[in-house]
């Protein structure tokens, strides 16, 4: 009996060893990989990704070209002659744009905190048009709220804003209150056309 007790002592000091000698070898090999990769993270330094730094240039050059690319187009996409193609009807609603492409005329005026702008409408197409811009040899000196002045040489024009000048002149009238002689003004219409 004893010398089979020695053998299973014997035999369970072997396994134990062996077993000892696979966890050294299990923890050197996980700890050489994680020492690999505590390098590989030290050496990767934001910014230095290859595929990203590639990503990230294309997009600034994809915004740069947007940003300097200019839209032109051959139409005024304001012009109404080019939606309603009646000339009868246009003349009806008091648009004479078409015929109006060698006048300037000052659509509207735009007035706020950050600067004034107006919107020109001159050879066909309507301008978006700032104090110090430059149209048909016109400089824009001045933008209000009715009116636009501009100056060449010697000469100063001065636009008035259509819609603004009828309102601002109703306002320059003054009321005169009705008499008896006077007939009264009936009508269906709310007055805005």
């Amino acid at each position: 009996m004893d010398q089979r007790s020695n053998l299973i002592w014997t035999f369970l000091i072997i396994l134990a060893v062996a077993v000892v000698i696979w966890e050294v070898y299990n923890t050197y090999t996980i700890a050489s990989r994680v020492s690999y990769y505590r390098q590989q993270a030290e050496r990767t330094i934001l910014g230095t990704d290859e595929q990203l730094s590639q990503t990230v240039n294309q997009l600034e050059t994809t915004l740069a070209e947007r940003h300097a690319s200019l839209v032109a187009l051959d139409q005024d996409p304001l012009n109404l002659g080019e939606v309603i193609r009646s000339r009868k009807l246009l003349d009806r609603l008091g648009f004479r744009e078409m015929q109006e492409d060698d006048e300037m005329r000052l659509s509207c005026t735009v007035v706020g905190a950050d600067g004034n702008s107006a919107i020109l409408k001159f050879g066909g197409r309507s301008h978006v048009v700032d104090v110090g811009d430059v149209v048909n040899g016109y400089k824009i000196t001045e933008i209000t709220e009715q009116e636009m002045t501009l100056k060449r040489g010697g000469d100063v024009l001065v636009l008035r804003n259509q819609k603004a000048s009828l309102a601002w002149e109703e306002e320059q009238i003054p009321q005169v209150p009705a008499s008896e002689s006077t007939p009264p003004i009936s009508g269906g219409g709310s007055g805005n056309f």
